[in-house]
């Protein structure tokens, strides 16, 4: 192997850093775009269910929205009342086409987050005609596995109506809420979601999907407008899955393939293959190493949510990775007695690390469907 000069090292370094600076520039730029949103007009079925057509008839709706996950659709109007309260009539509803399962609301005085919800959950089971539906405080001793229970909340709650549409596959909640002051109509922290597993009426576990996650907003209950708080989260799981394709899953492999084919065969490009074999590996790990930091960051948001082998996997890599760009400095020369040795172990961590790379893309695809990871005797899930 030929080594570079100092020279060229230096031109290549600043090449790499120069492309990454680009990269992350833009992406810092995409993530700090407003992600407010106008109001999403409801369509389809959820028009026509009976519970829509008795809520316009009984009080008149003005606001109707599709919600960003959980293809759940809101409807709503409110008034100030004369003890300057919030009268608030919410109407939810989403396909729950299964004979079990329920239906949850809420709204959070402090943040859009579902600790510290007061919550408004329809149960339906089977050879039950009326679904029950009740107000339940999420708590984090739910997360611990305390028994879920229907518990008094801190507003008024009127005419609280579970109803299974079957002609149209919907299953929807209507409530009258009387909302106290502290309670802010231009930026209401309000969270849905939706589950599968019932015991008793004890609602259970829901599926651990991405959307699962993603079900909250901040609402204006004036003008319809949101600030989805998923929608960021989204934006950087996007970031972070394209700095990872880029880097682990196509510059460091092109680095690999370089080195192994382009020395002598089927083009010579000696010395020129080890200066490109070098820039994609650094570039390459650079990229990598920052979807990677961003992994590690949401992961830390979502504490209570993970993906154990994607997780394992990433960590993997970055440390496979690691010490390959290390060897660039550790590098024996050609007369050291152990350099045959650190051939070896510099192309098996490197074939151990290309491995792996389309493995966690994989994984990854797998996690944007329903994983299973939970046991559905759980209580519902708490999320930050």
């Amino acid at each position: 192997m030929i080594n570079p000069s100092k020279k060229g090292k230096t031109k290549m370094q600043s090449f790499a850093l120069n492309t990454i600076f680009i990269l992350i520039s833009l992406s810092h730029l995409s993530i700090v775009v407003s992600s407010s949103k106008p109001l999403n007009p409801c369509n389809g079925d959820f028009l026509h269910t009976q519970a829509y057509r008795q809520m316009q008839n009984q009080t008149n709706t003005t606001h109707c929205k599709k919600l960003s996950s959980l293809q759940a659709q809101f409807a709503w109007n409110y008034h100030k009342t004369s003890h300057n309260q919030t009268q608030l009539n919410i109407l939810i509803g989403t396909k729950l086409i299964t004979n079990m399962g329920w239906l949850a609301w809420g709204i959070n005085p402090d943040l859009p987050r579902m600790v510290g919800t007061r919550a408004i959950i329809a149960v339906k089971v089977p050879n039950q005609i009326t679904p029950s539906v009740n107000t339940y405080n999420i708590t984090k001793d739910i997360q611990l596995g305390c028994k879920f229970q229907p518990s008094g909340i801190d507003f008024m709650v009127q005419n609280m109506t579970g109803v299974d549409d079957k002609d149209v596959g919907f299953f929807s909640v209507f409530a009258t809420l009387v909302l106290p002051q502290r309670y802010n109509v231009s930026s209401l922290n309000h969270v849905w979601q939706v589950g599968y597993c019932v015991d008793g009426l004890e609602p259970k576990m829901h599926e651990t999907s991405l959307g699962n996650l993603d079900s909250k907003e901040v609402l204006d209950l004036e003008t319809g407008d949101c600030q989805n708080i998923g929608q960021h989260r989204r934006h950087m799981r996007k970031i972070h899955g394209i700095l990872n394709i880029i880097g682990w899953g196509t510059l460091m492999p092109l680095g690999v393939i370089v080195a192994r084919y382009f020395k002598q065969f089927p083009i010579k490009l000696d010395p020129c293959w080890y200066y490109f074999h070098y820039c994609c590996q650094v570039v390459g790990y650079i990229l990598g190493t920052a979807g990677w930091g961003l992994g590690l960051f949401l992961g830390h948001e979502s504490k209570y949510y993970t993906f154990h082998s994607h997780r394992v996997l990433g960590i993997c890599i970055f440390g496979f990775t690691t010490l390959q760009i290390l060897a660039f400095q550790f590098k024996p020369t050609q007369e050291d007695e152990y350099r045959k040795h650190w051939n070896v172990y510099h192309h098996f961590l490197g074939k151990t690390a290309e491995e792996s790379s389309p493995r966690r893309v994989e994984i990854e695809e797998d996690n944007k469907g329903q994983t299973k990871e939970g046991s559905s005797s759980r209580t519902i899930e708490v999320q930050e």
